[in-house]
């Protein structure tokens, strides 16, 4: 027997039904009268519903959330998900990065040569690992980019030993210019590369601070080059001081007349940090919502891809085989959560493999007891909020509810989907 899942949102037009599945995080068109019957339905047609989450054989939402919880943790033992922060030394300076608090290093190269070592024991005991999500973080990691050649050249040959797959991807600033190298890096398996703009050249660069250079300049310079060798992610920090820039942004961007298939923009609300970032549009109401949509509408007016921080990314903190290192080789199950003990799992040089125990960063508990009680259709999107941002509010344990948030952000997105569909 089949049921609708509790997964659903549910929009009504006067022909059709536009449903959005929080598991799947995917948008359909439906019939009007689907929902109040499955009468009829080919064998093809279930299956697709089954498949994309839309009905279910599971008796309630506390067996869905039971076969989520499932799914999750398959797909996250499957994949190496590491977050390498070969620096923390960079040539701009920004106020509302979350490394402000710390002091600035390169990671020395016997912390590298342990953390190699681990990795190949934790693949050769793991038969269930699959592939390497590997990125190079800073600072700004091309600063020293001969050692990041050097650092993804034995990761991809650690991949290449045990026969999974290997996937990288670098943050940059956009300011490195030396092409060859950077292409070499392509060849080694970093296909993506993810830059940050602020705004327009005036605001980006009272922003993103450089002494010398005009950085928006040479990075929209520099992109150009980029996108002959990577799928680009740029990223778009926003909050009150930038937001209304946004469109003279992308008239730059759009004039550089670049493939708009080899990049895509990616939107994402600045929240605080241990940093105490102040100008930040607070994450639980009504204005951060219209914020987004006002983003979307100019992207939609450029015909530009772009994918959204709307909804945290499948965390880390509880997930096994993901993790961040710091230069001083701090491993971390945040990649925000820079020298913050709570959420420090160990150091590469004090340790001999890379299991750790999680179990204070497991939610489960506390959704099957409250979330599914009140029917939260938002449970695979949030499963209890950022810990990281619990933390800077002052109580690691505590439960970010953004359904506020959520219901007011899904009203418009289902309006927004029935104007791009048209």
């Amino acid at each position: 027997m089949y049921r609708l899942s509790d997964f659903n949102l549910v929009h009504r037009e006067e022909d059709k039904i536009l449903l959005y599945n929080t598991l799947t995080r995917k948008a359909f068109t439906l019939k009007q009268n689907f929902i109040g019957s499955f009468d009829g339905l080919d064998i093809n047609h279930i299956k697709f519903l089954l498949d994309n989450k839309i009905l279910t054989d599971k008796e309630d939402i506390y067996d869905e959330v039971i076969a989520f919880r499932k799914m999750r943790t398959d797909s996250a033992n499957s994949r190496m998900n590491i977050i390498y922060t070969i620096t923390t030394k960079c040539n701009l300076k920004c106020d509302y990065c979350f490394e402000n608090h710390i002091e600035r290093k390169n990671i020395d190269i016997k912390t590298t040569e342990k953390f190699l070592e681990l990795l190949d024991k934790k693949i050769q005991n793991n038969k269930e690992i699959k592939s390497i999500n590997f990125t190079v973080f800073g600072g700004e990691p091309l600063l020293i980019i001969d050692e990041v050649i050097k650092l993804v050249r034995a990761v991809k040959e650690i991949s290449q030993k045990h026969d999974i797959g290997f996937d990288g991807l670098i943050t940059t600033n956009g300011l490195y210019e030396d092409i060859e190298k950077l292409a070499l890096l392509r060849s080694l398996g970093i296909s993506r590369l993810q830059i940050t703009f602020d705004g327009n050249e005036r605001i980006n660069n009272l922003r993103r601070k450089n002494e010398t250079l005009n950085v928006y300049k040479v990075a929209l310079s520099n992109l150009k080059q980029y996108v002959k060798h990577f799928d680009i992610i740029i990223k778009f920090n926003f909050d009150y001081g930038n937001i209304n820039y946004f469109s003279e942004f992308l008239y730059d961007l759009n004039g550089l007349d670049i493939d708009k298939n080899k990049y895509s923009i990616r939107i994402e609300a600045i929240q605080n940090t241990i940093a105490k970032y102040d100008n930040c549009i607070k994450g639980n109401t009504f204005e951060l919502s219209k914020a987004y949509f006002d983003l979307y509408k100019i992207l939609q007016m450029y015909k530009m891809r772009f994918t959204t921080a709307v909804f945290p990314t499948p965390c880390m903190v509880d997930s096994r085989n993901s993790f961040m290192i710091d230069p001083k080789g701090n491993i971390s199950s945040c990649i925000s959560a820079f020298e913050i003990d709570h959420f420090t799992l160990g150091n590469v040089n004090e340790i001999n493999d890379l299991e750790f125990d999680r179990g204070k960063f497991d939610r489960t508990s506390y959704v099957l007891n409250n979330c599914v009680e009140k029917k939260c259709p938002y449970i695979p999107l949030c499963y209890t909020g950022c810990q990281y941002e619990a933390y800077i509010n002052g109580n690691p344990n505590s439960i970010i509810c953004k359904r506020e948030f959520y219901d007011n952000y899904f009203k418009e997105y289902m309006k927004f989907l029935v104007s791009s569909l048209g």
